[in-house]
């Protein structure tokens, strides 16, 4: 367990982090006219493209807003026409994609993801995984006690299962892995109790 100065530094340190990523958003946001969360609507919408469902009640839950608050933000999207809305019969049922309109939003998106990766892989693999551990284990000690009631990582999925002490199944994919590759906000996580009710 490591001590409160330390904690304090870390916590400084993830802030500015934050503070990073808010900037570039903002810089986004001002050169395309959206706002930040819509940029980060649009991210998931491309990350998540191959997914057979995506509604605002699934994006609302990953970027932790509030269904009114994600309403506003899908009605200014369409409006701009950056998104478009299938029915599925059920107007509560609707998939929501990008626009080819997006794809300037979303490219410079994926360009700030690309920098970041670019000072990642310089690290050590033993630094890499530490501070890889670090974070998941923080992100679920989040969830458990309440801080954000979803995360989407491999561990808390329904379609995860342990197969040893170290090692993980992904009864979906067919993908084994160990700890240090789980993966966060995957598209096709479904709760425990999600995974019960479709089956």
């Amino acid at each position: 367990m490591i001590n409160n100065a330390s904690s304090r530094i870390l916590n400084h340190v993830l802030d500015k982090l934050l503070d990073v990523k808010r900037a570039w958003l903002w810089k986004i946001a001002e050169q395309y006219n959206v706002t930040p969360l819509q940029i980060q609507i649009l991210h998931y919408l491309d990350e998540c493209a191959l997914r057979s469902e995506i509604n605002a009640n699934i994006i609302a839950r990953e970027l932790y807003v509030t269904r009114p608050t994600m309403s506003v933000a899908l009605k200014a999207l369409e409006r701009k026409g950056l998104i478009r809305k299938m029915s599925a019969g059920d107007k509560r049922a609707q998939n929501l994609s990008c626009t080819r309109k997006a794809a300037g939003i979303v490219k410079e998106v994926r360009h700030f993801e690309e920098l970041l990766a670019s000072h990642l892989v310089q690290l050590s693999e033993r630094t890499a995984r530490a501070a890889l551990k670090m974070l998941v284990q923080l992100l679920a000690q989040m969830q458990d006690y309440g801080m954000v009631d979803h995360v989407a990582m491999c561990t808390k999925c329904g379609h995860c299962a342990p197969v040893s002490k170290k090692a993980f199944l992904c009864n979906l994919t067919g993908r084994r892995f160990s700890y240090d590759a789980i993966e966060i906000g995957c598209c096709n996580y479904r709760s425990d109790r999600e995974t019960a009710h479709a089956q």
